[in-house]
């Protein structure tokens, strides 16, 4: 029988020394070991994926924001001072080709 308790262990303990436990054994366990032992085999396997991953994502979103904003926000300085509806449209919906 395993006995999970967040504080007094040798309360617990206790009761069952006086009822003669063949083996009794306290140790800390933390709480990702506990969600772990929790879930099934391919979700722990997910799981670690995400752990190693996770840097790499993050890195890899915020670079992409970062330059996607740095191009929205440039992308009017390369546009001439008398454009007009028609030159955001074109932009819009062709991308930032260079027809001008």
């Amino acid at each position: 029988m395993a006995v999970i308790a967040s504080g007094n262990a040798e309360g617990v303990v206790e009761p069952a020394r006086q009822l003669c436990a063949t083996s009794i054994q306290v140790a800390p366990v933390s709480l990702p070991v506990i969600f772990l032992h929790s879930l099934r085999a391919s979700h722990v396997l997910w799981y670690m994926v995400w752990l190693e991953t996770r840097v790499r994502f993050l890195v890899a979103l915020f670079g992409i924001l970062a330059l996607r904003a740095f191009y929205t926000f440039q992308g009017d300085r390369v546009a001439p001072p008398h454009a007009g509806l028609g030159y955001y449209y074109g932009t819009l919906h062709d991308g930032m080709s260079c027809r001008r």
